[in-house]
């Protein structure tokens, strides 16, 4: 496991292009790249941090760009919970296609792309079978029908864009009010006593968000074992 460098506390935009229109996420930062397990032992002048999470954050950007009301609950839950991690990654090859294409089109290359970028999903949580992918993209088209026209465009450049802002907004509300806010894409690491402060930011930029309810719970003696080891060849490391 590798330990990222705590030394590197300054996140920073990364754009696309010249007109610094197109992407815009917050890199950099040694806790954004970290795994999620190890983001858990942070903490914020010695106080555990919460995770929230701007739900479904690019899906929740194109219905209000479309001005139309986001189906309750998980956007990526549309009929069995099981099938949640592969219909997330589907909705993001979705909505970011390399060019405008048609929905047949749209559908094969999102299938492709699938079969390559996420070959373990396909093998293991659709038996490898592509008819099966091809109706976990045409249920998100049914259940997303507010948004079906931004299917199959390459949205991902605005999309990052906007919500790099939002983030930055957040931070900037949490630095008029004394709170540590640390961005980790569309979402942020706070202390947990201000986390009902730091949904309310999130609401007030009517984004909805959530606590992650993994990040607080208590590290277990494996995850414990592996952190401090990690933490000791990093420092080896760097002796």
């Amino acid at each position: 496991m590798i330990v990222p460098d705590p030394a590197k506390i300054l996140p920073y935009f990364v754009f696309n292009d010249e007109d610094l229109t197109m992407g815009g996420r917050m890199y950099g930062a040694f806790w954004i790249g970290m795994k999620q397990m190890l983001r858990r032992s942070i903490k914020i002048d010695g106080e555990l941090t919460t995770d929230i999470d701007g739900k479904g954050m690019h899906v929740q950007l194109l219905y209000r760009q479309a001005n139309r009301e986001m189906p309750p609950g998980d956007p990526y839950v549309y009929s069995d919970p099981k099938e949640r991690k592969v219909a997330k990654k589907a909705m993001l090859l979705m909505m970011n296609t390399k060019c405008e294409m048609s929905p047949e089109r749209g559908r094969d290359a999102v299938i492709a792309t699938f079969k390559k970028s996420f070959k373990q999903d396909f093998e293991t949580k659709l038996g490898g079978d592509k008819k099966r992918l091809l109706e976990v993209i045409q249920s998100l088209e049914h259940h997303h029908m507010g948004i079906r026209d931004s299917f199959y465009r390459p949205n991902w450049g605005a999309l990052q864009r906007t919500e790099g802002m939002i983030m930055l907004k957040i931070m900037e509300e949490g630095m008029r009010d004394g709170i540590v806010i640390l961005p980790v894409h569309d979402g942020c690491l706070c202390q947990r006593q201000h986390k009902d402060r730091v949904m309310q930011y999130f609401a007030e930029m009517k984004i909805e968000a959530a606590v992650n309810p993994k990040h607080e719970r208590e590290l277990g003696i494996e995850e414990t074992r592996r952190l401090v080891e990690a933490y000791q060849d990093y420092v080896a490391a760097n002796e």
